[in-house]
């Protein structure tokens, strides 16, 4: 049985069924559901989940959700390894927010030379 509540990496909990902020698609009753699609969903989710966090200034949960997915030995795509040293350097201070948000509008828009952390 699937618990009613998910308590995120940083201890926030979500009702089961809620995806940031979206529903999780319908399943019928007893339709089966491949590991392979149910790690494709748990990553999908877990990448939505840092999205989300760092979206609303918590990169600390990003980057926890980005944690869990190598935890697992899943490799993260490209554009979350440069946003994982953006939100790092946000955590660290090294970046003042406004440059994190320039930096992850460059990823965004395709520019990430400017991601690395300024000297």
């Amino acid at each position: 049985m699937i618990p009613a509540i998910i308590v995120t990496p940083a201890g926030t909990q979500r009702s089961r069924g809620e995806t940031a902020g979206r529903p999780m698609p319908a399943r019928s009753e007893g339709e089966p559901c491949s590991p392979a699609e149910r790690h494709r969903a748990a990553v999908a989710g877990s990448l939505r989940f840092a999205t989300a966090s760092a979206a609303r200034g918590d990169y600390r949960d990003a980057l926890g959700w980005l944690r869990v997915l190598e935890a697992v030995g899943e490799e993260l795509p490209v554009d979350y390894l440069a946003k994982r040293r953006a939100w790092q350097a946000a955590v660290d201070g090294t970046r003042p927010l406004d440059r994190v948000n320039e930096a992850i509008g460059d990823i965004e828009a395709g520019r990430m030379s400017r991601v690395a952390p300024q000297p």
